[in-house]
């Protein structure tokens, strides 16, 4: 009688298992796939209207220039382009018609309504009345009113591409210096301008 040696009944399965493992493909590590920040950034620098009017005028036009120059750096990235943002921002009366066309054209129906030459120039020569013999030259005061309706759209715009963009409706501790400040500059100025002069 032939001595048979003990079976192991994992065996056969170690065995499946190990062919299994040999011969099986190998397996690739799949990592989630990562947005495009191209895609993922807005498209326009957002602000809400109020503050944007508020801090516009009460910085008398300083943070009009830091818009500008905000917009242009992201149209900068957006098309890849070698424009400057700061001299755009600085010499805004040449380019503010680009802007505001670049607006239009964004997003097709978001931007289709915006008169960007009107709107353009309606800024340029409202912001030119601070040169006009006082009071005339209040009517500088009213030139961030014709950002207004550019913004709105540019909102629009951002809330389709880039829905998780921060709306930017709050003002910081900067900002409210710079509003009770800027408030102040406005007091003194309508005193001085409103009030008898002694010859």
């Amino acid at each position: 009688m032939s001595q048979h040696a003990p079976l192991n009944p994992t065996a056969p399965v170690d065995a499946a298992s190990d062919i299994t493992t040999r011969f099986a493909p190998p397996q690739a590590h799949v990592a989630p796939v990562a947005l495009d920040q191209a895609q993922a950034r807005p498209m326009w620098f957002s602000v809400s209207p109020v503050k944007l009017l508020v801090m516009c005028t009460v910085t008398l036009q300083f943070y009009t220039v830091y818009w500008f120059y905000k917009q242009w750096n992201l149209v900068r990235l957006r098309e890849r382009s070698s424009i400057i943002p700061v001299a755009r921002a600085v010499f805004s009366f040449f380019f503010v018609w680009g802007l505001f066309k670049r607006v239009r054209d964004s997003e097709g129906a978001a931007g289709a309504s915006l008169n960007a030459g009107g709107l353009a120039i309606g800024w340029i020569v409202a912001s030119l009345m601070w040169k006009a013999p006082t009071p005339g030259w209040w009517l500088a005061m009213i030139a961030p009113l014709f950002l207004l309706p550019a913004q709105i759209a540019m909102n629009a715009v951002n809330a389709t591409v880039s829905p998780g963009n921060a709306r930017n409706d709050r003002f910081s501790v900067l900002n409210w210096i710079a509003i009770v400040v800027g408030s102040l500059f406005i007091l003194m100025a309508l005193i001085g301008t409103f009030l008898p002069h002694r010859p």
